[in-house]
């Protein structure tokens, strides 16, 4: 669980707020602390290893999201060949979705029968499945049915759902729609969609409303499809479309990984994950990463990145996200935020943020249980922890430059822990990013080197973080 960085002072402040019962207070008060002093640098982190279950990790938690346009321009590179199924592997049984801009785009009338078959065989050998949308900014029922169709008999089982349209709160402003057309209009049409796929498929998943943030159109979907969906996707992107508007890159990298972000971050997943519990469905964010518009140059594509998303991912499990597609390019345009960047004919390279993702893989399955953290009001550690079994697997990051020591409480264990560490040469660094000590391999293998060794004793498991890292810590909790 994230803990935001708070003094002791003002957990003492936040325990007097809280009695009086103001607001700001419940919202301190949230934080739990631990009495005692703690000297700048030391950290303190306490795990509830046998608490109740505070948010799940499943198989497919980790996906990515490609324009659809992909199916065309990156057909030779979408079929088993090169490394691209070993990369997608390597993140677990993930979900790659098609859709953005270019799914509504009047060209996009289907995807052949070829690239469909080479599709298939990606994903199969990735042990992945697809969400494919349908064209709705320009509908016509009889391409989306002949579309479908063939859609569904190649990919089968690997076939996770269909969807119709994306973002479609964006469809008046981007022109698709005149500016009389309305929620109902929406609702009306998808449907329309929808009923043309279960025409040809009648026991297909469908997903969507795939919207920004349209409150209005949310929560209509969410009671008008409940009984005709499976999953309810949504967007976003936590930075928006701003770009690099003031300051440095590193400012920017920074107010990235600040306590202010996450708390926005946590806030968005808090509202759509109520739009879902009103639809009854897993809530998915179909398409998201740090800023839209291909991010911000030389933040989202760097090490940062990387920090970045194992927070963003393991907070929005905790407040109810089901699971991710982190949007990536398949090109060899290799600015910004995608995760994979193309060399040559068939071969990708893993970007900053993939070990990111990676790492955030290596957790593991399970549910995550309850932490508190101690940590001076200047220190920026988070830290999550995860129990599957008699297993408990930690990430703690620190998004602070300055080195911290992290003190490690989890129950009774007595013992040896081991930790793999996610590092680079410095936060804005767009290579040189290794779990511990390694790099994914030309063939789009990885395997870490030989982890640490963590001493836990009765006053705890001592680790010492850099500056701007992270530390997978596994302990054999029985």
């Amino acid at each position: 669980m994230r803990r935001l960085g708070f003094s002791l002072a003002a957990a003492c402040l936040a325990t007097a707020m809280s009695v009086a019962g103001t607001g700001a207070a419940r919202a301190a008060a949230a934080v739990p602390v631990t009495s005692g002093t703690h000297s700048s640098g030391r950290v303190t982190v306490r795990v509830d290893v046998s608490g109740p279950a505070i948010g799940q990790v499943g198989q497919h938690f980790i996906g990515l999201s490609v324009e659809s346009g992909a199916l065309r321009t990156r057909a030779p590179q979408l079929k088993n060949t090169g490394n691209l199924a070993r990369l997608l592997a390597n993140l677990g049984a993930g979900v790659l979705r098609f859709g953005g801009d270019t799914a509504d785009d009047e060209s996009f009338a289907g995807t052949s029968a070829a690239t469909l078959r080479g599709l298939a065989s990606l994903v199969r050998a990735a042990g992945w499945s697809v969400l494919y949308t349908e064209n709705l900014g320009h509908f016509k029922a009889a391409r989306v049915r002949a579309d479908a169709k063939a859609v569904r008999r190649a990919l089968g089982g690997n076939l996770f759902a269909f969807a119709c349209g994306n973002e479609p709160d964006q469809y008046v402003p981007i022109g698709l729609r005149p500016p009389s057309w309305t929620v109902g209009d929406y609702l009306a049409q998808v449907n329309a969609c929808y009923q043309a796929i279960r025409s040809i498929a009648p026991q297909a998943p469908l997903a969507g409303p795939d919207a920004d943030y349209h409150r209005t159109l949310l929560a209509s979907y969410a009671r008008r499809d409940a009984s005709t969906i499976d999953w309810y996707g949504a967007h976003y992107y936590p930075l928006g479309c701003r770009g690099l508007r003031a300051g440095t890159t590193a400012s920017a990298a920074t107010s990235m990984l600040s306590a202010t972000t996450a708390e926005a971050e946590a806030a968005r997943f808090d509202i759509y994950a109520g739009m879902a519990a009103i639809a009854g469905h897993p809530l998915v964010l179909t398409e998201t990463s740090s800023a839209c518009r291909g991010g911000i140059p030389d933040v989202s594509d760097s090490f940062a990145s990387a920090l970045w998303v194992i927070d963003y991912l393991l907070t929005g499990a905790e407040h109810g996200v089901h699971a991710m597609n982190i949007a990536t390019g398949l090109s060899a345009a290799c600015a910004t935020y995608t995760v994979l960047c193309l060399h040559g004919d068939n071969e990708y390279f893993a970007q900053p943020v993939y070990y990111g993702l990676l790492l955030t893989r290596m957790l593991g399955t399970g549910r995550l249980v309850p932490v508190s953290i101690v940590q001076a009001w200047h220190q920026h550690i988070t830290a999550f922890a995860l129990r599957s079994g008699g297993r408990l697997r930690l990430l703690v990051e620190n998004l602070d430059s300055a080195a911290a020591a992290v003190t490690l409480h989890v129950g009774s264990y007595r013992g040896t822990a081991t930790a793999d560490r996610l590092r680079a040469p410095s936060l804005l660094a767009r290579s040189g990013v290794t779990i511990q000590e390694r790099r994914v391999s030309a063939d789009g293998s990885f395997s870490p080197g030989r982890p640490d060794t963590v001493t836990c004793a009765a006053a705890g498991c001592r680790l010492t973080l850099p500056g701007y890292s992270a530390a997978l810590v596994k302990v054999p909790v029985g």
